[in-house]
Formats: C-alpha cells, structure tokens, sequence
C-alpha cells in the first residue's frame, strides 16, 4: 500500500536479534543487535506487477533472499521510510 500512497519512498531495514538467551537471563535485561542494514525499494513496474528491489553488502539481492535469510521467528526487521526527494538542492 505504501508503494502506491507514496511512490517517492524507499526504506531502511535493519535486522536483528536477542542477543542472549531467554531462558538463561533472568535478571539480565533483553538485548537486542542490529547486525545487518537493507536498503528496499518497492515499485511497480510497467505492466503493474508489484517488486521490491533490494541493496545489501553492497550490490543488488532479491527479496526472497533476503526473506530466506531473515523471515526467521529469531530475526527482527525495524524498517524506516525515507522520502527521495526529485530535485537536489543542497
């Protein structure tokens, strides 16, 4: 939905997980790590088929790799929208 409401946003993914083990912390607090960042671009191409392009580790994966890797109950994705402005004016 966010791709057809707001067309000129990518966004961030940073992954991560708990650190420690539930079970054996128990009067240790929750520790999260964020070990791994995405960039994800979804679009719609020219025939209307949705996509998601992603940029990790410095080139080009697909979604479903990336969803391969980190769709785990163990892994965590916290995403942040970020506007692409068209016209650069620093």
């Amino acid at each position: 939905m966010l791709a057809i409401d707001e067309p000129y946003s990518f966004y961030l993914a940073a992954v991560n997980r708990e650190r420690n083990n539930p079970e054996s912390r128990q009067f240790t607090p929750r520790l999260r790590e964020y070990f791994h960042i995405a960039a994800l671009i979804p679009y719609f191409d020219e025939l209307g088929v949705f996509r998601i392009v992603v940029f990790e580790s410095a080139e080009e994966t697909s979604f479903e790799a990336f969803r391969t890797r980190y769709g785990r109950s163990e892994h965590h994705v916290n995403l942040v929208k970020v506007p692409v402005v068209t016209r650069f004016d620093p």
